[in-house]
């Protein structure tokens, strides 16, 4: 009974020795050897995941860019996405592959997925190794056995085989295809390249989209007369890289004007408008918006005759207001005009005499003296 009793206590030593066992040396390399190659198949994924995203956005920016000038906020939009995809694949990666090169059981459990005959002895095998709580109630005799048997039994499959690589070869595929793409329209047309990548990484910095057709630059509001045919004019920039054959005049309303390209403008014989409205024109690819504002003809207030008589008459010069719609003045006198309208001037065009140039300044005037036989002669 007392050698019995000895014994007993030596099986309960070492029933609590967990440190005694552990997995055969061909099963654990085939352990390892799933872990590399699995860590490989996941970092590939994640790395080509973030590739995909990056370059779908990237190629999405340059074909929107083609069709509209993409808003800051959409592209925005899509840099955070961008951001938030590649996070998520890169989470992805930690979760699966780093837990699983510290801890064998999750990469049992992958094995046991690819060889469903193996149930959860490769599982039960590892927690015997690892001296799972429940092991202590059997003997390190029998749990060795047990670790040998699993290891025989594991002998003819190569773990590293099991590792699922098509989600890798195929993102690898769309980042090639994708990566093609990019560097053709590198080669052709570097400038939309550049500037389309310069838009996806600052999408906050305002960057003009480039464009093969240039126009100069359009003020925001432009005024036409009230109520009257009116002809817009659009000059293009000398940057440019395509002439246009024409270009459409959009209404808000719906109304659309076709216009023509003509001496490096693009032209557009328009019918009156009565209220204000938003306008875009369109030139190629090539677009401007801005608001157009019927307003009707200034009036002229008030006008006064600045007459500067012949030498002989040894006269000083008059400032007269002109009342009427004509003024006398004597023959060889120097006339210039002086005024004041309803409103702020733009600009002030002078029909007759000829060539007669006016300078403007907020809402007064001054026409060039001239002689005044030409006023009689024009």
């Amino acid at each position: 009974m007392k050698r019995g009793s000895v014994i007993v206590k030596a099986d309960m030593i070492m029933d609590k020795d967990p440190h005694g066992l552990k997995l055969p040396e061909a099963l654990k390399q085939r352990l390892d050897a799933f872990c590399s190659v699995y860590g490989r198949i996941e970092t590939a994924v994640a790395a080509m995941g973030s590739v995909c995203v990056a370059l779908c956005t990237y190629l999405l920016i340059v074909a929107l860019d083609r069709v509209w000038d993409t808003p800051v906020s959409f592209r925005c939009v899509l840099g955070s996405c961008l951001l938030c995809g590649a996070a998520a694949l890169w989470i992805r990666w930690w979760r699966r592959w780093w837990k699983t090169r510290h801890d064998q059981r999750l990469a049992a459990r992958l094995i046991q997925r690819g060889i469903p005959a193996l149930g959860d002895r490769l599982l039960g095998a590892v927690e015997i190794a690892q001296g799972s709580p429940g092991n202590g109630r059997m003997s390190q005799e029998i749990c060795r056995a047990a670790l040998e048997q699993v290891a025989a039994d594991t002998a003819r499959y190569d773990f590293a085989r099991l590792v699922d690589r098509r989600p890798a070869l195929l993102l690898g595929a769309c980042a090639a295809l994708m990566a093609g793409c990019a560097a053709l329209i590198v080669v052709l047309v570097p400038e939309v390249a550049l500037n389309a990548l310069q838009r996806t990484c600052f999408p906050w910095a305002g960057i003009e989209r480039f464009t093969f057709v240039a126009l100069e630059p359009i003020p925001a509001e432009i005024v036409v007369a009230h109520g009257e045919p009116f002809t817009l004019a659009f000059p293009l920039s000398s940057v440019s890289r395509r002439l246009p054959r024409g270009g459409v005049l959009e209404m808000e309303d719906g109304q659309r004007v076709s216009g023509v390209f003509r001496n490096g403008s693009v032209v557009f014989e328009c019918p009156p408008r009565f209220r204000e409205i938003r306008a875009r024109v369109r030139a190629g690819d090539a677009a401007r918006m801005f608001r157009l504002i019927p307003l009707l003809r200034p009036e002229i207030t008030q006008l006064w005759a600045v007459e500067r008589y012949p030498a002989y008459l040894d006269r000083a010069p008059q400032r007269r207001r002109i009342a009427g719609s004509s003024l006398a003045v004597l023959g060889g006198s120097i006339v210039g005009f002086e005024g004041e309208c309803s409103r702020t001037l733009g600009s002030m065009e002078i029909s007759q005499p000829p060539g007669t140039r006016a300078e403007v300044w907020s809402n007064r005037f001054r026409i060039a003296e001239t002689i005044a036989e030409a006023l009689t002669n024009g």
